[in-house]
């Protein structure tokens, strides 16, 4: 099972690397423009092309912090691979991968927040989706933090019994 988890993880990984890069590529080239209007003058500024460079600027800071908590979640199965479970280094890094989860989470809500304010005509409509995406990767940093936790616990345990011992 941790091989299939390892497969699909990293075959995510590229895929969402590559769709990165296209995207960037299509943007800074001029297939994907700003949107035609600027419906509210935005948080930044009320230039509507000034607003969407600094929306995709963030929105590559949030995908690279994304796949460096997927290329996290990876390293931890090749650690579970080699039988690794309770080690300091493990911890460390679900806590780590934990974190990211939750700041792409906290990054994307305030993101959409801003795009559909400055852009969209039904804000409330066009964040549904969004929301709900960003509610979902919220809930998994911090269920990969609790797993951290109880991995901490796991590790005091393990230490107080081979004391014992």
């Amino acid at each position: 099972m941790l091989k299939i988890f390892k497969i699909a993880l990293t075959t995510f990984i590229a895929l969402y690397v590559i769709a990165m890069i296209l995207y960037l590529l299509i943007t800074l080239t001029g297939g994907h423009t700003a949107p035609k209007h600027l419906l509210r003058n935005s948080f930044f500024s009320s230039s509507k092309l000034l607003n969407f460079y600094i929306y995709l600027i963030l929105d590559v800071i949030k995908d690279v912090i994304l796949v460096l908590a997927l290329i996290l979640l990876l390293r931890i199965g090749n650690l579970f691979e080699k039988k690794n479970y309770f080690t300091a280094y493990s911890v460390k890094r679900l806590n780590l991968a934990g974190k990211c989860f939750v700041l792409v989470a906290i990054m994307g809500f305030f993101m959409s927040i801003f795009y559909h304010y400055s852009f969209s005509e039904n804000i409330m409509e066009s964040m549904l989706l969004p929301f709900f995406y960003h509610f979902m990767t919220l809930i998994i940093g911090l269920g990969i933090l609790v797993i951290e936790e109880t991995q901490k616990c796991a590790i005091y345990l393990k230490e107080e019994n081979d004391l014992t011992i």
